[in-house]
């Protein structure tokens, strides 16, 4: 039984260096394969193995297909590290943006909010916060990946509320959707919500970039 990791390549691209951090204390802490891309690499686990993801397109992707029998957040699974170096951000005070992609992974959810409370963070809830979540920035606003029907039918087509706008409208909404927010500082664990935080005129804090700090 092998333990396998996918980064998410937009992360990767947002911060490869603590994506690379990560994936380096991952596999000398607990001997865990990082894969590359979930769209080509999803099927080399096999049903007796463990896969780990943290962004939440891999995790549909993951699930659509067929690497659901053993699917884990890896915020779960460092929420259970004895060992991890977490900060310590005194109490500090954040608006949590929820992804639509994690509202029905309970677990997920959970481990987030799990991990902030390890680095003494008090997240600030959104009125559509966990099972509730209508965001994911201005892609629910665009026309979605072609990838989608071959790799998560279920999870981004047939659930999903995709309504393409003019790039104008799409700024509108964000800047719309950064009224809810209670803090200038927004806590997200998605790419695609990141970007709608900053067009909003806010600005996000990626969870993730917090934790790969702490292994500097």
């Amino acid at each position: 039984m092998n333990n396998y990791y996918f980064p998410g390549c937009k992360y990767k691209a947002h911060n490869p260096e603590g994506s690379e951090r990560l994936a380096r204390y991952l596999n000398e802490r607990f001997g865990i394969i990082v894969m590359d891309c979930c769209s080509v690499g999803f099927d080399t686990p096999a049903e007796e193995d463990t896969v780990f993801f943290q962004c939440p397109t891999c995790g549909l992707i993951l699930h659509d297909s067929g690497s659901q029998r053993r699917l884990r957040s890896v915020y779960r699974l460092l929420s259970e590290d004895d060992r991890f170096p977490w900060p310590d951000h005194s109490g500090r005070q954040m608006t949590l943006q929820d992804c639509w992609r994690s509202r029905e992974d309970d677990d997920y959810l959970q481990a987030v909010r799990d991990v902030l409370a390890k680095m003494n963070i008090h997240p600030l809830e959104l009125p559509n916060c966990r099972e509730k979540a209508d965001f994911c920035g201005a892609t629910l606003y665009r026309v979605p990946s072609g990838r989608y029907h071959r790799l998560a039918p279920v999870s981004l087509v047939e659930k999903a509320c995709f309504d393409p706008q003019p790039e104008e409208v799409q700024q509108q909404l964000m800047k719309e959707h950064g009224k809810l927010y209670r803090s200038e500082d927004v806590l997200c664990y998605c790419t695609g919500c990141l970007e709608g935080i900053r067009m909003a005129g806010h600005t996000p804090v990626h969870v993730l970039d917090l934790i790969t700090d702490a292994l500097r």
